[in-house]
């Protein structure tokens, strides 16, 4: 996703040539209007396109349910029940008996999500859960007490989240998220956009979003980095990876499709050069090169203040010494291997915070002491600079994770696991109600086939599937090409300026004029920014959804240097008036072969004359 500087749009075709050529098929042939592709992708098997969402089929009808015995399944299946523990349609009418739509079309084929009506509904389903064991059942719901009892239950949750227009309200809404444990928030497609959707993502949860399975909403869904596509017609979501796979991968270059750009954490902040790990210094340089995240380190004095600090231990007087014995004047008589720092207090850290030198950037703050001072003393110092809507906490602690959800609900929190397998680590989490944040070093020996690829796309799906996010740590320079390329969501790093020139986001317009319909395939500029915050131009594929007349739907691919590409939303382009119709972009079959030998034989006479 390196930038590259272009300008302008650019087709393949001048536009009298198109429309020249159009006319004289027309005259010939009926043309067939632009649709997305036939060919149905085989759901998650992807060498290319990393990240995919999650395709959660909605029972809303009778219908939607037989796409259970299409070839290519969804990963979940979304049932709203009634207290008569009945699956209800869109309609409000009933589709039957959740037993019997689950024993009879989802057991074995797909994960069932339930969402009970209400609170009859739910006691109905816990009787059922009591004789009828159902594996890997999530309950969703904006019902917070439903969701405690769930959880309760040791269910997996996710919570429907209310309106989130402010950020008071985004993060309220997170809050009831954190105190029942769902790492999952769902969102009505009006209300997902690429930002709030973005922004939710960061603070360790996952986003799912329900739509209307029309191909247009579905890839909205895909362009603002969605976790999950809730549809009632999985088949549409799978076609609209397919074609997206299908027009990227023509001609000799393969490059990596991806479905979001991951989150860029600095480990320890921006050190090595000019600064210490863990000095104001070191963060705000992170900030400076475009880290979406600083991760830093926090253990208590022996006078109980909060330092930012790493290692149990520090060199003082010549001796190595525990943090935890000494106190923060004498910590503060310590300069660092910079030889411009100190160990700097939590206080610094979120002052520069506080006054906006960090930027939008979060902080991963990690609970290295076990003290439950530490929890205490932390959460009124978040209170006090008020802060809470921009820090993340992770720990190995259990039970710091635990004090900190009770101290400060509207923080989200993530347990520090070694990898190991997926199972083991969902249940720790779940123990906690917990994000998970993962090593990377032994995923080939946990997951997969025993290949890079495979150990990325199976404990991605693994965690995906299930409402997770995929963080893991830490990688250096010559890993982090996997990172971007494999999908990883969040990526601690100590070396955060590796991506300050990759693309985070495309910035493309939702209508666009044009001369004439660019053929499918065709490139064109898109404007983009990068994770510095440089506004670029990126060349970017033209992927079809649908065409009416002289307008036509459409997502583009980034397709920058290296081969990253990112997804952008649902694009209407217009042709003017006296341009060509969506036609003149058809290239299939022998319509191909005629247009390229009318074209062959119009510039011929050009030439000649």
């Amino acid at each position: 996703m390196k930038a590259k500087n272009a300008g302008g749009y650019h087709f393949v075709m001048k536009r009298k040539l198109v429309c020249l050529i159009s006319i004289m098929m027309l005259a010939v042939f009926t043309i067939l209007p632009i649709t997305a592709s036939a060919e149905v992708s085989v759901g998650y098997d992807s060498a290319d396109f990393y990240g995919q969402p999650s395709v959660i089929l909605r029972a809303d009808s009778a219908e939607s349910l037989n796409g259970l015995s299409a070839e290519t399944l969804p990963a979940s299946v979304y049932m709203q029940v009634n207290a008569s523990l009945e699956v209800i349609g869109a309609d409000g009418a009933s589709l039957g008996s959740f037993s019997q739509i689950w024993t009879e079309q989802v057991k074995g084929k797909a994960l069932p999500v339930v969402q009970p009506q209400d609170a009859a509904a739910y006691a109905a389903l816990e009787t059922y859960l009591q004789t009828e064991a159902i594996e890997d059942l999530a309950i969703a719901s904006s019902d917070i007490t439903i969701l405690m009892e769930a959880a309760d239950a040791s269910l997996r949750v996710m919570y429907i989240a209310g309106g989130m227009q402010t950020p008071v309200l985004r993060s309220a809404e997170i809050g009831k998220a954190n105190v029942v444990g769902a790492q999952t928030m769902i969102l009505d497609y009006a209300q997902a956009d690429a930002e709030l959707v973005r922004q939710i993502q960061a603070r360790f949860k996952t986003v799912w979003v329900m739509t209307d399975g029309s191909s247009v909403q579905i890839a909205d869904a895909l362009g603002r980095g969605a976790y999950g596509i809730i549809t009632p017609d999985a088949g549409a979501a799978y076609e609209v990876y397919g074609s997206i796979r299908k027009v990227v991968a023509e001609g000799e270059e393969r490059p990596t499709v991806l479905a979001r750009a991951p989150f860029v954490a600095a480990h320890r902040g921006d050190w090595g050069v000019t600064y210490s790990e863990n000095t104001v210094g070191a963060i705000e340089s992170a900030s400076q090169y475009g880290a979406t995240h600083a991760e830093i380190d926090i253990r208590l004095t022996a006078d109980n203040q909060i330092v930012v600090f790493h290692n149990d231990s520090v060199t003082y007087n010549g001796k190595s010494v525990a943090v935890k014995s000494l106190t923060l004047a004498q910590i503060q008589e310590i300069v660092l291997s910079d030889k411009i720092s100190h160990i700097p207090t939590i206080d610094e850290v979120f002052a520069s915070m506080r006054d906006g030198k960090l930027g939008d950037m979060l902080l991963i703050v990690e609970f290295k002491g076990q003290e439950a001072e530490l929890a205490t003393l932390f959460s009124q110092k978040v209170q006090e600079y008020g802060v809470s809507d921009n820090i993340v906490i992770i720990s190995f602690y259990p039970a710091q994770i635990q004090r900190m959800t009770e101290l400060l609900p509207s923080v989200p929190t993530s347990l520090l696991l070694y990898t190991t397998g997926g199972e083991n680590a969902l249940e720790q989490a779940a123990a906690v109600k917990s994000g998970i944040d993962m090593q990377r070093d032994s995923l080939r020996t946990y997951y997969g086939d025993g290949t890079l690829a495979s150990a990325y796309s199976t404990m991605f799906r693994m965690l995906a599937d299930r409402g997770y996010s995929l963080w893991l740590w830490t990688y250096e320079t010559e890993t982090m090409p996997e990172a971007f390329r494999y999908g990883v969501t969040g990526i601690t790093t100590n070396n955060c300026w590796y991506s300050m020139n990759f693309i985070e986001t495309l910035q493309v317009e939702k209508e666009m004029t044009v001369d004439s319909l660019p053929e499918e395939g065709s490139t064109i500029e898109v404007s983009a920014r990068t994770y510095k915050g440089e506004e670029v131009q990126v060349p970017a594929k033209v992927v079809y959804l649908e065409t009416s007349g002289k307008e036509a739907t459409a997502v583009l691919v980034a397709q920058p240097e290296e081969g990253l590409g990112l997804i952008s939303e649902s694009v209407t382009f217009r042709a003017k008036a006296g341009g060509c119709s969506s036609a003149a972009a058809v290239s299939i079959g022998a319509v191909s072969v005629l247009l390229l030998a009318g074209a062959a034989v119009l510039l011929g006479k050009r030439k000649s004359a």
